[in-house]
């Protein structure tokens, strides 16, 4: 009948949920409503945009006869589908009634056209209102990229800096939806442990407190100072990398200070979805940068 049309229908309709958040998109109501129209169709209904299904007059004898063993078969695979399908997006009600449905075509050997059109017809109206109570927002598709990535930092940094990996994942995730200050206060979070295994690299910091403990102003001058002393050896090759290495680190890390880090941890300002951009794609480079050099986060 219409078998082909719900192959591997399980495993479209199936959707991964990250957080607390329920990712998926448009085209799954899009396809439930074609699925709806098709299997309308298929038992002598007609389809009413906004409304629920209504017979056809001149095939309303046609919905008293039994369904098949095919039809009951097909019928099986869709409507479970459907469950997973409102089960994971949390149409509650409906999830109950497809689950009814499931239920008496496995438990009733004689139910009708008529009868299935009746369950479907209530299913309709249960998915309807239960999407009502629903609010669904859209993620444009240059945002969507950044949501719950883990592919945003390299995989070395990823490993090196796993703690950096989750907050960088999380400021992507609320500029991905809309939530900018949000997101710059993850960012500046994910360098904490970058900016102390720089402190460490370079050695001989004296902070007047634990590292972690200790301002960003103070460790920013403290790596400064050994930037100095390290002008002051001798002139070579490795020396020259070293320097450039640790000085355009601290220099970023600076600017990560003054631009955005006080701001967003005292509450004074609110940023907007091109400085969130830019401060997830400077702690990125700030972070990869350190793993490339072969840093890692301690305990």
């Amino acid at each position: 009948m219409y078998v082909t049309q719900y192959e591997g229908l399980v495993s479209l309709y199936r959707i991964s949920c990250w957080l607390n958040m329920e990712p998926f998109h448009p085209h799954t109501f899009y396809n439930i409503g074609k699925l709806l129209e098709k299997l309308a169709s298929e038992h002598g209904l007609v389809w009413r945009p906004g409304s629920a299904f209504y017979a056809e007059p001149a095939r309303v004898p046609t919905l008293d006869e039994h369904i098949s063993k095919q039809d009951r078969e097909d019928l099986l695979l869709w409507v479970s589908a459907m469950a997973d399908q409102t089960r994971t997006i949390g149409l509650g009600r409906a999830t109950e009634y497809a689950e009814d449905i499931l239920r008496q075509l496995n438990e009733y050997d004689a139910l009708t056209n008529r009868q299935i059109a009746t369950l479907l017809r209530e299913l309709d109206k249960h998915i309807r209102w239960d999407m009502e109570k629903q609010m669904f927002m859209y993620i444009s598709p240059e945002r969507a990229r950044y949501y719950h990535s883990n592919k945003l930092l390299s995989s070395q940094t990823m490993d090196g800096f796993p703690t950096a990996g989750e907050e960088i994942m999380l400021a992507g995730d609320c500029y991905a939806a809309g939530c900018w200050t949000a997101s710059v206060m993850h960012s500046m979070r994910s360098l904490e442990k970058p900016i102390h295994a720089v402190a460490d690299s370079i050695g001989g910091i004296n902070l007047p407190k634990a590292i972690e403990v200790s301002t960003w102003g103070e460790i920013h001058r403290e790596i400064d100072k050994k930037v100095q002393q390290l002008r002051q050896t001798p002139l070579t090759p490795a020396r020259d990398e070293e320097i450039a290495f640790y000085s355009n680190l601290n220099l970023e890390f600076g600017y990560f200070n003054d631009i955005w880090r006080r701001f967003v941890a005292h509450s004074r300002k609110s940023y907007d979805a091109s400085q969130a951009k830019s401060a997830l794609q400077h702690v990125i480079a700030f972070a990869d940068q350190a793993a490339a050099k072969g840093l890692k986060e301690t305990a």
